[in-house]
């Protein structure tokens, strides 16, 4: 049996569940969670408060350019040091191996 979708974005992409703890795991994908582990602030409003909280108190940065590609849940972005940052944006992202999985990221100067 197909449980019908509540949630409405989901909804608008043909995405329906045949349980409801289907459902509900699905939805947890989509929450605004701090994905440090032994973080004690949980959940954020949205992904700008998370963003701000994973940079001042972790000092954890998310790719901007892979949030805005949008190809995974925020919960499978990896999270990076700025060293870590400044190397996956220059060269990319490299299997085990040795295949390119993200290639390098294209730099637009500022005029």
């Amino acid at each position: 049996m197909i449980i019908p979708i509540f949630n409405l974005k989901f909804q608008q992409c043909g995405v329906f569940y045949t349980t409801i703890s289907a459902q509900e795991q699905a939805l947890k994908l989509k929450n605004f969670v701090c994905p440090i582990k032994s973080c004690q602030e949980i959940c954020f409003e949205n992904l700008q408060t998370l963003i701000i909280h994973l940079n001042k108190t972790h000092k954890r940065f998310y790719c901007e350019t892979c949030l805005k590609e949008g190809k995974k849940f925020l919960s499978e972005m990896p999270l990076y040091n700025h060293e870590n940052l400044n190397e996956h944006i220059t060269f990319g992202e490299f299997s085990n191996s040795g295949a390119l999985v993200v290639p390098p990221h294209p730099y637009c100067p500022v005029i």
